[in-house]
Protein backbone atom coordinates (compact mmCIF):
# COMPACT_ATOMS: atom_id res chain seq x y z
CA UNK A 1 0.00 0.00 0.00
CA UNK A 2 0.98 3.71 -0.86
CA UNK A 3 1.04 6.43 1.80
CA UNK A 4 -0.94 9.92 0.73
CA UNK A 5 2.68 11.66 0.74
CA UNK A 6 4.01 8.91 -1.95
CA UNK A 7 0.72 9.03 -3.82
CA UNK A 8 1.09 12.62 -4.11
CA UNK A 9 4.69 13.05 -4.96
CA UNK A 10 4.08 10.29 -7.80
CA UNK A 11 1.08 11.96 -8.92
CA UNK A 12 2.73 15.61 -9.27
CA UNK A 13 6.10 13.65 -11.50
CA UNK A 14 3.42 12.00 -13.41
CA UNK A 15 1.56 15.69 -14.39
CA UNK A 16 4.94 17.31 -14.88
CA UNK A 17 6.04 14.36 -17.28
CA UNK A 18 3.17 14.63 -18.88
CA UNK A 19 3.35 18.43 -19.21
CA UNK A 20 7.04 18.33 -20.45
CA UNK A 21 6.07 15.45 -23.22
CA UNK A 22 3.33 18.19 -24.42
CA UNK A 23 5.05 20.76 -24.89
CA UNK A 24 7.64 18.63 -26.72
CA UNK A 25 10.66 19.52 -24.39
CA UNK A 26 13.97 17.66 -25.62
CA UNK A 27 13.90 13.51 -24.62
CA UNK A 28 17.55 14.49 -22.64
CA UNK A 29 16.22 17.30 -20.62
CA UNK A 30 12.77 15.55 -19.76
CA UNK A 31 12.40 13.08 -16.38
CA UNK A 32 12.96 9.86 -18.71
CA UNK A 33 10.58 8.34 -16.03
CA UNK A 34 9.00 5.00 -16.46
CA UNK A 35 5.27 4.42 -17.27
CA UNK A 36 3.13 4.05 -14.36
CA UNK A 37 2.17 0.82 -15.11
CA UNK A 38 6.18 0.10 -14.84
CA UNK A 39 5.89 1.93 -11.62
CA UNK A 40 3.54 -0.65 -9.87
CA UNK A 41 5.54 -3.46 -11.75
CA UNK A 42 8.62 -2.84 -9.56
CA UNK A 43 7.05 -2.22 -6.81
CA UNK A 44 4.88 -5.64 -6.93
CA UNK A 45 8.28 -6.97 -7.74
CA UNK A 46 10.27 -5.75 -4.23
CA UNK A 47 7.35 -5.29 -2.13
CA UNK A 48 7.48 -9.16 -0.90
CA UNK A 49 10.88 -9.65 -0.99
CA UNK A 50 12.85 -9.84 2.51
CA UNK A 51 15.83 -7.67 2.87
CA UNK A 52 15.39 -6.40 -0.85
CA UNK A 53 18.84 -4.78 -2.15
CA UNK A 54 18.00 -2.77 -5.65
CA UNK A 55 20.49 -0.77 -7.22
CA UNK A 56 18.71 1.83 -10.05
CA UNK A 57 20.76 3.47 -12.68
CA UNK A 58 19.53 6.53 -14.01
CA UNK A 59 17.45 7.83 -11.17
CA UNK A 60 16.29 11.14 -12.66
CA UNK A 61 14.08 13.10 -10.43
CA UNK A 62 12.88 10.01 -8.47
CA UNK A 63 10.00 8.61 -9.86
CA UNK A 64 10.25 4.94 -9.92
CA UNK A 65 13.05 5.18 -6.67
CA UNK A 66 10.06 6.30 -5.06
CA UNK A 67 8.27 3.08 -6.25
CA UNK A 68 10.98 1.12 -5.58
CA UNK A 69 11.71 2.09 -2.13
CA UNK A 70 7.95 2.63 -1.10
CA UNK A 71 8.05 -1.51 -1.95
CA UNK A 72 11.64 -2.26 0.00
CA UNK A 73 10.76 -0.42 3.11
CA UNK A 74 7.78 -3.36 4.01
CA UNK A 75 9.70 -6.10 4.68
CA UNK A 76 13.25 -4.16 4.71
CA UNK A 77 15.47 -3.26 2.10
CA UNK A 78 17.23 -0.39 -0.05
CA UNK A 79 17.42 1.36 -3.23
CA UNK A 80 20.81 2.58 -4.18
CA UNK A 81 19.40 4.86 -6.98
CA UNK A 82 22.76 6.59 -9.56
CA UNK A 83 22.05 9.60 -11.09
CA UNK A 84 24.67 11.45 -13.34
CA UNK A 85 23.06 14.77 -13.78
CA UNK A 86 23.57 16.87 -10.76
CA UNK A 87 20.41 19.27 -11.39
CA UNK A 88 18.32 15.99 -11.91
CA UNK A 89 20.35 14.43 -8.27
CA UNK A 90 18.57 17.68 -6.81
CA UNK A 91 15.61 16.58 -7.46
CA UNK A 92 15.81 13.22 -6.92
CA UNK A 93 16.64 14.24 -3.16
CA UNK A 94 13.75 16.89 -2.85
CA UNK A 95 11.29 14.26 -4.62
CA UNK A 96 12.04 11.31 -2.26
CA UNK A 97 12.46 13.17 0.79
CA UNK A 98 8.79 14.85 0.04
CA UNK A 99 7.41 11.57 -0.34
CA UNK A 100 8.67 10.51 3.28
CA UNK A 101 11.26 7.75 2.25
CA UNK A 102 14.84 7.98 3.68
CA UNK A 103 17.65 9.48 2.08
CA UNK A 104 21.12 8.59 3.49
CA UNK A 105 23.14 11.25 4.02
CA UNK A 106 27.15 10.91 2.94
CA UNK A 107 29.86 13.16 3.12
CA UNK A 108 31.55 13.49 -0.47
CA UNK A 109 35.11 12.49 1.00
CA UNK A 110 33.92 9.36 2.36
CA UNK A 111 35.04 6.49 -0.03
CA UNK A 112 33.72 3.55 2.48
CA UNK A 113 35.06 1.14 4.19
CA UNK A 114 38.72 0.06 2.98
CA UNK A 115 39.24 -3.66 3.31
CA UNK A 116 42.87 -4.55 5.26
CA UNK A 117 44.42 -5.78 2.10
CA UNK A 118 44.40 -2.56 0.52
CA UNK A 119 45.38 -0.31 3.70
CA UNK A 120 48.36 -2.92 4.38
CA UNK A 121 48.99 -2.63 -0.08
CA UNK A 122 48.62 1.02 0.47
CA UNK A 123 50.97 1.44 3.34
CA UNK A 124 53.78 -0.70 1.77
CA UNK A 125 53.57 1.07 -1.99
CA UNK A 126 53.92 4.64 -1.45
CA UNK A 127 53.72 4.82 -5.23
CA UNK A 128 50.21 3.27 -5.54
CA UNK A 129 49.36 5.16 -2.21
CA UNK A 130 50.08 8.65 -3.96
CA UNK A 131 47.92 7.10 -7.04
CA UNK A 132 45.24 6.45 -5.06
CA UNK A 133 44.62 9.78 -3.46
CA UNK A 134 45.34 11.50 -6.75
CA UNK A 135 41.62 8.98 -8.11
CA UNK A 136 38.54 10.74 -7.96
CA UNK A 137 36.48 9.91 -4.87
CA UNK A 138 34.37 8.14 -7.63
CA UNK A 139 36.68 6.34 -8.97
CA UNK A 140 37.88 5.31 -5.19
CA UNK A 141 34.00 4.38 -4.39
CA UNK A 142 34.29 2.26 -7.77
CA UNK A 143 37.26 0.02 -6.68
CA UNK A 144 36.16 -0.11 -3.18
CA UNK A 145 33.25 -1.68 -3.87
CA UNK A 146 34.74 -4.09 -6.51
CA UNK A 147 37.22 -5.01 -3.96
CA UNK A 148 34.66 -5.23 -1.12
CA UNK A 149 32.67 -7.27 -3.16
CA UNK A 150 35.21 -10.43 -2.74
CA UNK A 151 34.38 -12.64 0.49
CA UNK A 152 37.61 -14.44 0.56
CA UNK A 153 41.19 -12.49 1.79
CA UNK A 154 42.68 -14.04 -1.36
CA UNK A 155 40.15 -12.82 -3.65
CA UNK A 156 40.63 -9.33 -2.35
CA UNK A 157 43.97 -9.23 -2.67
CA UNK A 158 44.21 -10.54 -6.17
CA UNK A 159 41.53 -7.90 -7.00
CA UNK A 160 43.94 -4.99 -5.93
CA UNK A 161 46.95 -6.78 -7.41
CA UNK A 162 45.26 -6.65 -10.81
CA UNK A 163 44.17 -3.37 -10.37
CA UNK A 164 47.25 -1.63 -9.06
CA UNK A 165 48.67 -0.63 -12.76
CA UNK A 166 45.29 0.71 -13.44
CA UNK A 167 45.18 2.52 -10.42
CA UNK A 168 49.06 3.64 -10.85
CA UNK A 169 47.72 5.25 -14.20
CA UNK A 170 44.33 6.81 -12.12
CA UNK A 171 42.49 4.59 -13.84
CA UNK A 172 38.69 4.32 -12.25
CA UNK A 173 36.95 0.29 -12.20
CA UNK A 174 35.46 1.44 -15.49
CA UNK A 175 37.61 3.18 -17.29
Amino acid sequence: MLDDRVRAVLARLEAEDADERARNVPREQRARQVAPTTGRFLFSFVAPQTDCEVLELGGSRGYSTIWLAAGVRYLGGRVLSLENDPVKVEAWRANVEEAGLSVPKRAPDDDGPYPDELTDELAAAPALREAWERLTPGRRRGWLLHFNGAKQSKTRTARIERATPQILEGFGMHD
